[in-house]
């Protein structure tokens, strides 16, 4: 323990340093434009990370998992790869299947925090994650290998190639580990391949802003033990979940098509309670996006969005279900003052649910060293499958399940003086009516019910301090308050306070090193607020040295060995350390 807290304060100090340090500028790179954070392919490569969910976690008020991801405590986030959801559509609290995402091959990552309904659709009351991945423009390949405790070990490949119109594209990733607990091993593969075709006369006929047809196809299986709470142990239960997306896109004549296939498959067992449970879904999405310029109107970008779903099981009866969307948004920029207004409108026809119209307004004040920005949309969250026809011991379906309904409001500002300093911060507000939430009866079996109404506000701010191009120093801090307002009582799993403080040094040329540390507080880890996970502070670091086309790196989480527990009660892991290298061709 006095180690622990000789590290924490040696890290406060250390931030403290560097916020006293004064030098000349430098430009700072991937910052958050309001609500808005866009990362390109170059910014991801100089943080050195891995994975997209670590990627994610160094964004301010985002918080990723291993099938998970939040923005300022809300969990309905959008996540889309190239126009194709990446939302499960066959678990119960829609995970999202990071495993069929190549971080080599993304072009560039967009969040939009609490905003972004009128584009992209249902379940973004929390924000969306647009990922866009690389066109196939020229002949690479690269290698990397990574072992650690835990007995953990990875291996990636990519290989592209071009040859005249046609572009090829494969890429894979596979690991394994036995895990930090009884039951706890994870074994994880994905592979994926892209085709693009792009001749001369094609492109001319498309147009100057055209992109050349090209299909995808990702797959992705894990295989794992689910050791369960540490109070009521499985120690033998386990579980599979299998992922194929396939996506086609292109865009010629000012249209943009995006057409994506996806199908989920969740097994699980467990032998000590006699349980065999079986899920699949698939879905066909079409996404097509045009610009217009109407009369007295001007200039309005449109969508279209239809959809088909599909789920059954073994105790699920087979389901299908269509959906159909239509949106406008049109953009306004005053010559007297310097500001932007969005306006946008989506309408949203189910088969399931009742029809829902999403407004959502936007304005951005500009001027000089100082932006303002105030939001407001309404969105709608769908019920899982899942939640509405799946049957176990203790959960009855609820065929009914409605929707949720959300309504957010934001009020952001950032003042960056110079180029190489800049603050912002953004108070939101986002309420949810008809709330989806499990209830369980006194015979222990519950179901999915729409009760009530709960609200998430709080702020979220940000700092950005690069004074030298070997030196980036990034704290942000996220204030919630979340509140079941039938009953006054928190909300589980969320902590009040989050704080993050990241730090990046390239001392000389193909060196970088980094760390990160987050402190969480304390959360309640049930409804009735009777039970809690204790607040915690951690300290990740991670590196890597490029010579030539070869690299080596290493990553190291939980530095200090902190025992503490997720936001949900399970046991988080001990200090978790690899070591890699990898060969660019």
């Amino acid at each position: 323990m006095g180690a622990a807290r000789i590290i924490k304060r040696a890290w406060l100090c250390l931030c403290l340093l560097v916020l006293l340090v004064s030098a000349g500028p430098s430009l700072s790179a991937g910052l958050p434009d309001g609500d808005a954070v866009e990362l390109d392919s170059e910014i991801i490569s100089e943080q050195k990370v891995r994975t997209v969910q670590e990627l994610l976690n160094l964004i301010p008020g985002v918080k990723a998992g291993s099938s998970s991801v939040s923005i300022r405590g809300n969990s309905s986030v959008a996540v889309f790869l190239d126009g194709m959801s990446l939302i499960n559509t066959a678990s119960a609290h829609r995970s999202v299947k990071w495993d069929l995402v190549s971080l080599e091959d993304i072009a560039s990552l967009r969040i939009l925090k609490g905003g972004g309904a009128v584009a992209y659709g249902d379940n973004s009351s929390g924000g969306v994650i647009i990922i866009k991945t690389k066109s196939v423009d020229r002949t690479k390949a690269n290698l990397s290998f990574e072992a650690g405790n835990q007995n953990y070990w990875r291996a990636r490949g990519n290989l592209t190639q071009k040859t005249g119109p046609w572009g090829l594209a494969l890429n894979g990733d596979y690991f394994t580990t036995d895990g930090f607990r009884v039951n706890g091993d994870k074994e994880q593969g994905r592979a994926g391949i892209k085709l693009s075709w792009a001749p001369e006369a094609w492109m001319r006929w498309a147009g100057p802003d055209s992109a050349a047809p090209t299909l995808a196809a990702d797959y992705g299986e894990t295989r794992r033990g689910s050791p369960g709470l540490p109070k009521y142990a499985t120690p033998h239960a386990r579980s599979r979940d299998e992922a194929l997306g396939v996506s086609l896109n292109f865009k010629a004549l000012g249209w943009k098509n995006a057409t994506s296939f996806t199908h989920f498959q969740n097994d699980y067992t467990n032998p000590d309670s006699g349980t065999y449970t079986k899920l699949r879904s698939w879905s066909i999405k079409e996404d097509l996006r045009k610009g217009f310029k109407l009369p007295l109107l001007g200039r309005i970008s449109t969508g279209l969005m239809l959809s088909q779903a599909h789920a059954q099981g073994n105790k699920v009866q087979a389901v299908d279900e269509q959906s159909y969307s239509l949106f406008g948004i049109k953009s306004y920029r005053f010559k007297a003052v310097p500001v932007r207004l969005n306006l946008g409108l989506r309408a949203n026809l189910y088969s399931a649910f009742d029809t829902a119209v999403n407004p959502e307004v936007k304005a951005v004040w500009k001027k000089g060293m100082l932006r303002l920005e105030a939001g407001f949309q309404m969105t709608n969250n769908t019920p899982t499958f899942r939640q509405r026809f799946y049957e176990t011991s203790s959960t009855k379906p609820n065929p009914g399940l409605g929707m949720e309904y959300g309504t957010n409001y934001s009020f952001g500002a950032s003042f960056r003086p110079i180029d190489w300093f800049m603050v912002s911060a953004t108070v939101f507000y986002n309420q949810i009516n008809d709330r989806i939430t499990y209830m369980r009866g006194n015979d222990g079996v519950g179901q999915y019910q729409n009760v009530g109404e709960t609200h998430l506000s709080g702020v979220d701010a940000f700092m950005s301090f690069t004074p030298f191009d070997w030196l980036v120093f990034r704290p942000s801090y996220t204030y919630l308050e979340a509140i079941n307002d039938d009953t006054g009582l928190w909300l589980s799993a969320k902590p009040r306070h989050k704080l993050k403080a990241n730090l990046q040094l390239r001392p000389w040329p193909g060196l970088m090193l980094a760390c990160q540390g987050t402190y969480s507080s304390m959360v309640y880890t049930n409804a009735a607020n009777s039970t809690t996970a204790p607040s915690y502070f951690t300290l990740d670091a991670w590196g890597e040295y490029s010579l030539g086309p070869a690299r080596w790196f290493f990553r190291v989480e939980n530095l200090m060995d902190e025992d503490y527990l997720y936001a949900d009660g399970y046991p988080a892991p001990p200090r978790t350390w690899w070591l890699g290298m990898g060969w660019d061709f």
